[in-house]
């Protein structure tokens, strides 16, 4: 038996709680491509640092900064660039809500 390839457009408000069965994303703003990537490219690429404020602070330069958090002297910087790098400096990686990434790309922020 043949399987035969698909697409399945899926539209949600909800995309965290979906993210996982992407394998392509796709957004369109006001009739526009503004993004067409493999899923996993955006996870891999997008990426919450954490640590002491002046060690991520130090890290961020020349990066994509999509937001940034401040509490007690620690940072968490939301940024567009691979996780390696942040790793390699000993700064704690974690991934970005692709839900919150799609909101950053769609604000017009980015190459701001």
């Amino acid at each position: 038996m043949k399987l035969k390839k698909r697409t399945i457009i899926l539209s949600t408000h909800l995309i965290d709680e979906v993210s996982l069965l992407f394998e392509e994303v796709l957004i369109l703003q006001e009739g526009s491509i503004i993004l067409q990537e493999n899923a996993e490219v955006l996870r891999n690429n997008a990426c919450a640092v954490t640590g002491p404020k002046h060690e991520v602070e130090a890290f961020l330069t020349d990066k994509e900064i999509i937001g940034k958090k401040e509490l007690a002297g620690m940072m968490t910087a939301y940024v567009f660039d691979s996780k390696h790098a942040a790793q390699r400096q000993g700064l704690q990686v974690d991934g970005v809500p692709i839900q919150d990434l799609m909101i950053y790309l769609t604000e017009g922020q980015r190459g701001a």
